[in-house]
């Protein structure tokens, strides 16, 4: 999975959204690949190849940083021209088209910095994703239908895309006949970036969304086969122990899923916040602009047929977000619901086989 998402992920460094190396496949090195007689050979061949992928990597990295470096300047030069040129052209909604669009450049100067600053996060969150994998698969013996799951997020990936794609493009064209069009074209870029950035933590939360529901499929069976022993007269000692393995394996990926969403908060918070504020600014300011041009105000006529196309996209975006933030809530109160009913069968059966010892 680690692999998948770092693959994806090598686009978002285009944006200054993620920096970080990417493995490459011609400098691995194993034992089966190097046909030589002698061992130190072989150790000298993989050592040099580790140097190179150690030199390769802090090459890219180093590109990387400087590639966000340039990004923050034009964002302060675009920024500034931005003012500059609206300034000469006020309007009866000349504040709110400033602080939208500051807005704007405040969320795409979080997620450069998160960039920058917080890598070390967001490498250790792709890498707890693998490791939630491999004990969902290995120690509870769970299905994880890895196939499945990246080809609809492939699907899903593709349907936001084009249309936010789709949207921009009807929005541009639409807006060439309007007398103004405030900070469009200076933000156009800023809220591409904003749009990729909610589309890459959206795919994160159904990755975790979808581990959720494995481990809840796996707990509500154990409980399942718990309310079976009970009805056995005999309990057989290797069920148990398996069922104790289970419990532990449940315990350790709840506590993995519990710092995976920390680990989220850590290194996209601070622009989660602020592009969802400026997202929600941008949903009013537009439907009040569309309703001034129903009214039939001179500055904006026709101007609903434009913020259509830009308010769809963002309700639908912002609807979903909240929507997979919602059914996590709901998962894990559904966790701690069969983990309170499997405490009290498992303190109802030591009180049926101890009968006589205090319990509190």
């Amino acid at each position: 999975m680690e692999r998948q998402l770092r693959g994806w992920l090598r686009y978002c460094t285009y944006f200054g959204i993620y920096v970080g190396a990417f493995e490459d496949s011609n400098l691995r090195v194993t034992a089966h690949n190097v046909n030589s007689t002698s061992s130190n050979f072989a150790i000298d061949t993989r050592k040099r190849a580790q140097w190179c992928r150690r030199a390769e990597t802090c090459s890219t990295l180093m590109r990387q940083r400087l590639y966000l470096y340039l990004l923050t300047l034009v964002l302060g030069v675009l920024y500034t021209h931005g003012l500059i040129t609206r300034a000469t052209m006020p309007g009866i909604s000349w504040v709110a088209a400033t602080l939208l669009y500051s807005l704007h450049v405040m969320a795409v100067l979080f997620i450069l910095l998160e960039a920058l600053h917080k890598q070390a996060q967001h490498d250790r969150f792709l890498q707890v994703l693998e490791q939630i994998e491999v004990t969902l698969r290995l120690r509870l013996q769970q299905k994880v239908q890895h196939e499945v799951l990246f080809n609809g997020l492939r699907q899903l990936i593709a349907y936001l895309f084009v249309f936010s794609m789709l949207g921009f493009a009807l929005f541009a064209l639409s807006t060439i006949w309007l007398p103004y069009a405030d900070y469009f074209w200076h933000g156009i870029w800023l809220v591409i970036i904003i749009r990729i950035r909610l589309i890459q933590l959206i795919v994160y939360l159904c990755i975790l969304r979808h581990f959720l529901q494995c481990l809840c499929a796996r707990l509500r069976s154990i409980v399942a086969a718990r309310l079976t022993l009970r009805r056995q007269i005999l309990d057989v000692d290797c069920e148990r122990l398996c069922s104790l393995q289970r419990l532990l394996a449940v315990k350790e990926i709840y506590e993995l899923l519990h710092k995976e969403f920390q680990l989220l908060n850590e290194f996209a918070g601070w622009s989660l916040f602020a592009s969802i504020s400026s997202y929600l600014l941008d949903a009013i300011c537009t439907l009040y602009w569309m309703l001034l041009s129903i009214d039939g105000f001179v500055r904006r006529r026709h101007y609903e047929i434009a913020g259509l196309f830009m308010l769809l996209p963002l309700v639908v975006i912002l609807w979903y977000l909240m929507y997979l933030c919602d059914n996590c809530q709901q998962l894990v109160r559904i966790y701690i619901y069969f983990l309170h009913l499997l405490i009290l069968i498992l303190h109802t059966s030591r009180r049926a086989l101890c009968p006589n010892c205090c319990l509190n």
